[in-house]
């Protein structure tokens, strides 16, 4: 496996699509609101195992893994990513997206983190 990369606080905001063990399949940068550029250096990494350089990535994981677990479609909830020196506040939005093709039957989560 190549080098890990981490999210920085700048990178942190965006649109993650992930599959259901935490890979990214998708991500863009939200900026005034609007979905910007892709981050294509970010696809086939594991959020919370190679990306999340933050002190409290367990219990985002956690959130995220009862999230697959359970049958909500959707989960909002405010959180703080500790950074070490300082903390920063996000907004965190999960979807559950059903995908069904002959390849891939199951589900896609969309993770929306927004800046408080």
């Amino acid at each position: 496996m190549s080098s890990i990369l981490c999210l920085t606080p700048r990178s942190l905001f965006g649109v993650f699509e992930l599959d259901t063990d935490g890979t990214v399949l998708y991500c863009g940068k939200v900026e005034n609101s609007h979905l910007t550029e892709l981050q294509p250096d970010l696809i086939g990494r594991n959020l919370f195992e190679e990306l999340a350089d933050f002190k409290d990535c367990d219990k985002l994981q956690k959130r995220f893994r009862r999230f697959v677990r359970d049958s909500r479609p959707t989960d909002n909830f405010n959180f703080s990513f500790d950074l070490g020196e300082k903390a920063v506040e996000a907004k965190i939005m999960m979807v559950r997206v059903r995908v069904r093709s002959d390849e891939n039957n199951g589900d896609l989560i969309v993770v929306d983190i927004r800046k408080v």
